[in-house]
């Protein structure tokens, strides 16, 4: 689908669009092994990486879009739609946020633009921006709170 990885984060949301009964089971029959070598715990340089992930989010965004399109709740319904590619981005943010304190806003902006410059689904683009921000002003507010937790810590001992 994506390619290199999230294939089975696209898969499985596209199975859950089509279901037509859902079965909620009380116990994990999902599990994800990570290991140390995978791709997604390599080392890149960070523009590198932000490519690396923008790509499949772009590529994960217009799988994911083509494949909804084709059924009549999400057509009609685009709020539903934005809700799965609010999800799909979150889930793949997180891949992201070490590089949040390794690249000043400005410069991740020039790779972020670099990486959308095509043109192509203007809408698309712009939500991205608008979760990246958001993904990374939460991010700045849990630390400003990890930072006065450790602080009051600190005060207590």
């Amino acid at each position: 689908m994506v390619g290199i990885m999230a294939d089975d984060m696209l898969f499985t949301t596209c199975e859950i669009c089509c279901a037509k009964k859902y079965v909620l089971v009380p116990n994990a029959i999902y599990f994800y092994r990570h290991r140390n070598d995978s791709l997604v715990h390599k080392k890149f340089d960070a523009a590198k990486h932000v490519h690396l992930w923008l790509s499949m989010l772009r590529d994960g965004f217009q799988y994911l879009d083509k494949f909804l399109s084709d059924i009549e709740l999400f057509s009609q319904r685009t709020d539903l739609k934005y809700i799965l590619f609010n999800l799909l981005t979150n889930e793949m943010l997180w891949h992201l946020d070490e590089l949040y304190t390794q690249i000043p806003p400005y410069d991740l902006d020039k790779l972020l633009r670099k990486e959308f410059d095509s043109g192509d689904n203007t809408a698309l683009t712009s939500f991205i921006f608008s979760a990246m921000n958001i993904h990374r002003l939460n991010l700045m507010h849990a630390s400003q709170h990890i930072g006065a937790l450790e602080n009051e810590l600190r005060r207590v001992k």
